[in-house]
């Protein structure tokens, strides 16, 4: 059993980072080759020489745009290498400087055993995919740990998330589950065995609302812009193409008519009108599904969420619309009175909401909604996700 007792943090820091599944460093350190000794990772390794090189027999001979080329290319096992993939010039090996590149991946079945080693053989059991780890307690209780490859089951849309594994832990009723705790697969391995008995038994087969609405800013926390962009139009189009989905959806918000969950008050300012407008969620949701409607995306930096939602960015979604209805999507925590006002102005003047605004609290809300249908979603990058900090 390879021992984890690190107490150096930033030694736990970069092998997080390195512990992924096909992931690529330039050089190989202790850190690495201790995990390759522990049989839970293998490396591979592909040669590469760069393009231009000073040592270059024909250096002198390049034009000044052709010695400022970077790229790299792969040298194939025949040591034949044909053209650079930057620039497409005709490459010759001989006199060029080489290097490699490492890919790590990882062992799943060495995974498997460290962790039943920590449990107790005697006391675990498998699946047939050997991707389940069941814990049977002392009255019987089951427990299960679900291990899954992300970097094979979801289309990661960007570098930062690219094979990330993480694990997914959650009781025994396993299909059905709505939001599952999510732990990275180094930091449970890290854990002492009775750490991660009691980390395996905390979980129980009903998640607090608490917990639940830590899941969903932890995921909205984790976005870049780039992938708020890219998730909301995917997600807001899994749940339109997917009437099953959708009426489950609109059916938990008719059942909840009447409760919080059905009605979201804002505050409003300077407008004339009472302090507070109840907005209510079934109606308002069913106008953002609209399958013509403008999507306007508004991430701001973790600094920044404080800001709120104002009049400018509304007329901004009106001017794009061409006055079709739009709605925004934001990660801020706050909408401004005079947004909301103009936009109830309007729901007035049309008999229903022509632009609707979805913030902070209504994403989670929205997300939270459809979480178990979009965690099912292999398209969708969810792999943001972290457990939330107790």
């Amino acid at each position: 059993m390879f021992n984890f007792n690190f107490k150096n943090k930033n030694e736990i820091s970069s092998i997080k980072q390195i512990f992924r599944d096909n992931f690529e460093i330039w050089k190989v350190n202790d850190l690495v080759l201790n995990l390759v000794d522990s049989g839970l990772i293998t490396l591979s390794k592909n040669s590469y020489i760069k393009c231009v090189n000073r040592g270059d027999r024909d250096f002198l001979d390049l034009t000044e745009d052709q010695k400022s080329c970077t790229g790299i290319s792969h040298i194939n096992e025949y040591q034949e290498v044909s053209e650079c993939q930057n620039c497409d010039r005709q490459l010759i090996s001989e006199n060029k400087e080489k290097f490699e590149i490492y890919i790590i991946s990882i062992n799943y079945n060495a995974v498997i055993n460290e962790l039943r080693e920590k449990l107790g053989k005697e006391k675990t059991l498998l699946k047939n995919d050997n991707t389940h780890i069941i814990y049977v307690d002392g009255s019987g209780k089951k427990y299960t740990l679900c291990i899954l490859d992300l970097c094979k089951n979801v289309d990661c849309k960007t570098s930062i998330y690219y094979s990330d594994e993480i694990l997914y832990i959650y009781c025994d009723v396993v299909v059905g589950f709505d939001a599952p705790n999510v732990i990275w697969l180094f930091d449970l391995l890290i854990k002492r065995p009775g750490e991660l008995l009691n980390f395996i038994k905390m979980i129980s087969p009903m998640i607090s609302s608490k917990r639940v609405k830590k899941v969903m800013e932890n995921f909205i926390d984790g976005m870049t812009w780039q992938e708020f962009e890219d998730f909301i139009p995917q997600m807001l189009n899994y749940i339109r193409d997917n009437p099953k989905n959708y009426n489950e959806g609109m059916s938990f918000l008719q059942k909840y008519s009447g409760t919080i969950i059905s009605a979201f008050s804002v505050k409003l300012s300077g407008s004339g009108k009472t302090d507070a407008y109840s907005i209510n969620l079934l109606n308002y949701f069913k106008q953002i599904l609209k399958p013509d409607i403008r999507i306007e995306c508004k991430h701001s930096a973790s600094d920044n969420i404080n800001s709120s939602i104002g009049i400018n960015d509304l007329r901004e979604l009106m001017d794009h619309s061409y006055q079709k209805e739009g709605v925004i999507f934001t990660n801020r925590k706050k909408i401004d009175g005079s947004a909301i006002n103009r936009c109830i102005d309007f729901k007035e003047e049309y008999g229903q909401w022509k632009y609707v605004i979805i913030h902070r609290p209504l994403l989670k809300l929205l997300i939270s909604l459809f979480f178990k249908e979009l965690w099912d979603k292999p398209e969708l990058s969810i792999s943001s996700l972290k457990e939330p900090a107790e």
